[in-house]
């Protein structure tokens, strides 16, 4: 596609914008994604490097860890809202890819 479109007298600013952007838009947001959703289940590295101190350093989960100890009920609705939250980008970039 690059070599045809600069057989056609495209330059490098026409193949940016209509063949290089166009062709990485999915890739770029499946990364971000992805890293977002490996982030967000970082649990050892949370508790191993920055603590679990509530209100600064406190993640989602970090936080259903110290509420199963204290209150099972609490610690379960935060794991459907984790759960929740996974899933959403997960079905978004699931039906973009169907397109």
């Amino acid at each position: 596609m690059k070599e045809a479109a600069m057989v056609f007298g495209a330059g490098e600013k026409e193949l940016l914008f209509s063949i290089y952007l166009p062709l990485s838009i999915r890739p770029f947001w499946n990364g971000i994604i992805m890293a977002c959703l490996r982030a967000a289940g970082e649990f050892g590295a949370t508790m191993m490097f920055a603590g679990n101190l509530p209100g600064k350093t406190q993640t989602l989960s970090t936080a259903i860890y110290v509420f199963s100890q204290k209150n099972l009920g609490q610690s379960i609705s935060l794991a459907v809202v984790l759960i929740l939250l996974f899933l959403m980008p997960l079905l978004v970039l699931e039906l973009k890819l169907k397109k």
